[in-house]
Order: C-alpha cells, then sequence, then structure tokens
C-alpha cells in the first residue's frame, strides 16, 4: 500500500490541475503565412502568404492576422479567396500602410469593407474586377498615395477624382485580361531564368515571379516585384 500512495497522489493532482490552453490561433499560424520585420526599432512586420494562394479562406487569414494585428503595416492577400469577414478586419488594422489584393477571389463591390481606413496608403488591385462602389471607396481613404490598378476591369467614367493619389494603370480598361499588358503574375511551378533580384541583387524567392514578355522573372519580395510592375522600363536592362 506504502508503494501505491505517492502513485495516487500524483493521479489525484494531474487530475485536478488546471488545464493549461494553448494560445489562441498558435496552432494555425504556425503554418500559414510568412511574416517579415519591416522596422526593427518601431516592432512592425509585414505578413504575406504566397504559399498558401488560392487554398486560404476567411477563417485562415484571420487565424494568421490576430496574433500580428497590432505590429502589421504590409499585409500581402495576393491570390486568395479571402472576403468580407477579412476585409472588415483588415479595416480595424490601425497602423497598415500597404495592402495587396492583387487578383483575389473578391467579388466586385468588396472594397466598401476597407472604407475610411486612416492610414492605407499604398493598395495594389491588380487584375480584379470592380464596381462603381469599389471605386467609391478609394476616395474614403485619406492616406491613399498609391493605387495600383494593372489589368484591373472597371468603369473608367466611375474612377472618382483621388487629388495627390498616383493610380498607375498600365492598358485600356476595357481589354481581355490576357491581352491588356506584357506581363503576369505567374501561378504555376516553373522557375524563374534569374537568380538574383533585378532590382536589388539579392537572391530571389522563387515564390516571386513574374512573366514578363515571355520570360520569367524572380525578384527576391513583393515590394521589387510591385515596383517592377508599376513601371517595367526602367528595368528592362537588367532583365536576363
Amino acid at each position: 500500500m506504502s508503494r501505491l500512495l505517492p502513485a495516487l497522489l500524483l493521479a489525484l493532482c494531474a487530475c485536478h490541475s488546471p488545464r493549461v490552453e494553448p494560445p489562441p490561433f498558435a496552432a494555425k499560424t504556425a503554418v500559414l503565412g510568412r511574416t517579415e520585420i519591416i522596422d526593427p526599432e518601431l516592432g512592425t512586420l509585414g505578413l504575406s502568404f504566397l504559399a498558401e494562394g488560392q487554398s486560404l479562406e476567411d477563417q485562415q487569414a484571420l487565424c494568421a492576422i490576430e496574433p500580428v494585428a497590432d505590429k502589421l503595416v504590409e499585409l500581402n492577400l495576393a491570390r486568395t479567396r479571402v472576403g468580407a469577414r477579412t476585409l472588415e478586419r483588415v479595416r480595424a488594422l490601425a497602423r497598415l500602410e500597404r495592402l495587396d489584393l492583387s487578383f483575389a477571389a473578391l467579388p466586385p463591390g468588396s472594397l466598401a469593407a476597407l472604407a475610411g481606413h486612416p492610414a492605407l496608403g499604398e493598395l495594389l488591385l491588380v487584375g480584379l474586377e470592380l464596381s462603381p462602389q469599389d471605386l467609391a471607396a478609394l476616395s474614403s481613404l485619406p492616406a491613399l498615395r498609391q493605387v495600383f490598378l494593372h489589368q484591373a476591369r472597371f468603369d473608367a467614367a466611375a474612377l472618382p477624382r483621388l487629388d495627390a493619389v498616383a493610380v498607375l494603370i498600365d492598358a485600356p480598361v476595357a481589354a481581355p485580361l490576357e491581352t491588356e499588358a506584357a506581363f503576369t503574375l505567374a501561378s504555376d511551378k516553373a522557375s524563374a531564368l534569374n537568380t538574383m533580384c533585378p532590382l536589388t541583387g539579392a537572391p530571389i524567392d522563387a515564390a516571386v515571379v513574374v512573366d514578363f514578355e515571355g520570360r520569367r522573372i524572380g525578384f527576391c519580395c513583393t515590394n521589387c516585384r510591385d515596383k517592377f510592375l508599376a513601371d517595367p522600363a526602367s528595368y528592362r536592362s537588367k532583365l536576363p
């Protein structure tokens, strides 16, 4: 009996000890998204989902955003399947300065959820179909300074006047997507022709590639890719 007593006491302690729950979202954020330090001194971060792409939906995006919400200044949701729930959460990210929604599976009218965001200065809407309500939402963003509308489909007459905002359009907005521009954001697994980023000279990220004039070009980060998309001619001499 004396030998059994310690074991019984341990069993009783285990049964009555409070259960320690894992931090919310911990399991999912361990495998979803890629974070990048934007400013070490300010502790600001960027979050992207290049690996998840079209498999990423609202619940997964929200789980990944929540633990870093107060630090996010850049968010890349390109090619994802997020919807209104995620965009409503994005509107509450008070420090967010840059948002990439390029080729996301958003229905027309979705951008109304971002109306009034206080800090959003750069918005990438490449390849989206935009309604008049979407375009009107742009004028409600007080910090907006640059919007990318490459390959976007919208009524140019409905585009509001945006003072002090650079609206980047590289082709007629009514043209079919496959003929609008000389480049597309690549989605298959073929390798880039280059190993070093044409903008910085750093090694490329295999997930950040663009098909340009029949060549697959890789970049070290989404920032370099977006700078290239904004003005490909400036970097033509550096391409392989």
